[in-house]
């Protein structure tokens, strides 16, 4: 989405839920963290009736690693390196004060490029920025639809999150409508089995539980 369509896509949420009210419609963004931009983000979203703000990394400096048209450039990276410096970027963008929900919290295991270490300090050290910045961990079933054949995030990554207390919510990341809902049955066997009983949802930038 441009800049400029941002106000007419407010305008048309906001619209759709009162000519709709016997749905439950919220108004969400998904905004890029890119260091640097803080400022710029929250200048973007400040006036703006948002009931949530997911925020996500998909690009390490001037590289889209989520992107089919780049996944050669894994060939050439230390993939070790790759997964410290996309943890980096989550606990950073978690830690900024912009977000509500960190969205699918290990991307970088999107075309199954794994590292050859252990993922436990990382997956710790996030966990406890997102408790710090009082986000959420998104549990998101795209995944399943990739290379990496299993939902964002690891069963690891979402018990250390539990163990610090960081709330859930769901998403599908939905591009098409029949992609709404993905494998939600699955979703929640993973919430489960991480502990959890309760699932996050957002209005008007405030959180609100309901059981599994």
């Amino acid at each position: 989405m441009k800049e400029t369509e941002l106000r007419d896509y407010v305008r048309e949420i906001l619209d759709l839920a009162a000519d709709n009210r016997q749905l439950t419609i919220r108004l969400g963004i998904e905004l890029d963290y890119i260091p640097g931009y803080e400022r710029e983000a929250r200048k973007l979203i400040a006036d703006l009736p948002f009931d949530y703000i997911i925020g996500s990394v998909h690009f390490l400096d001037d590289w889209a690693f989520d992107h089919p048209g780049y996944v050669e450039q894994y060939d050439s990276q230390d993939i070790d390196q790759v997964y410290r410096s996309y943890f980096e970027l989550i606990c950073q963008a978690a830690t900024s004060g912009i977000f509500d929900i960190i969205g699918h919290p290990d991307l970088i295991k999107k075309f199954g490029h794994r590292p050859k270490g252990d993922l436990t300090a990382l997956y710790h050290q996030a966990a406890k920025a997102f408790a710090i910045g009082g986000v959420c961990i998104e549990v998101n079933t795209a995944g399943l639809r990739w290379d990496c054949g299993e939902i964002y995030p690891s069963l690891d990554f979402l018990r250390a999150c539990f163990k610090e207390g960081v709330p859930a919510s769901v998403g599908s990341d939905a591009h098409f409508p029949e992609q709404i809902g993905f494998s939600f049955d699955r979703a929640k066997e993973l919430l489960q089995l991480a502990g959890y009983s309760e699932i996050a949802s957002f209005e008007k930038r405030r959180i609100k539980f309901s059981s599994l």
